[in-house]
């Protein structure tokens, strides 16, 4: 609930910034993306720690987590996609300002914003699926 708070008033400030220049929506929009993209991971990276924890037990206690393994490696490997195109969009997004045609330098930078949370939708994916793994190896 916290990070909610913190992330809609920025969100707003991107939406709202309809009047602004290009250089100023583009700012909001790092900001909002930056909100987004930590919180995000943040709640990400404590869920994946609580599933490899359970399946720490789970092989102490003799069980296969094989797939569990997988699963964690896959949702690392989706991290790391969404890092690379976070930064893509961050460097369009600077690049905004010093650009002659600052509305479609915007425009290709949101495309890469959709991007990466097309990325953070797949991590988040990989996320249940691990879930799942870790919820069949404890027989639930």
């Amino acid at each position: 609930m916290l990070m909610a708070s913190l992330v809609l008033p920025t969100l707003a400030l991107a939406k709202g910034a309809k009047g602004g220049t290009p250089a100023d929506r583009a700012q909001a929009t790092l900001t909002t993306l930056q909100a987004r993209y930590d919180a995000t991971t943040a709640r990400v990276s404590a869920k994946l720690a609580r599933l490899t924890a359970a399946a720490d037990k789970l092989e102490a206690a003799g069980t296969d987590v094989s797939t569990i393994r997988a699963a964690v490696v896959a949702v690392n490997a989706k991290l790391a996609i969404a890092a690379s195109e976070k930064a893509k969009a961050v460097e369009l997004l600077n690049a905004v300002a010093g650009s002659s045609d600052q509305k479609a330098a915007l425009k290709t930078a949101k495309v890469q914003v959709a991007s990466v949370h097309t990325a953070l939708k797949a991590t988040r994916a990989e996320l249940r699926i691990a879930a799942a793994a870790v919820r069949a190896a404890k027989g639930k």
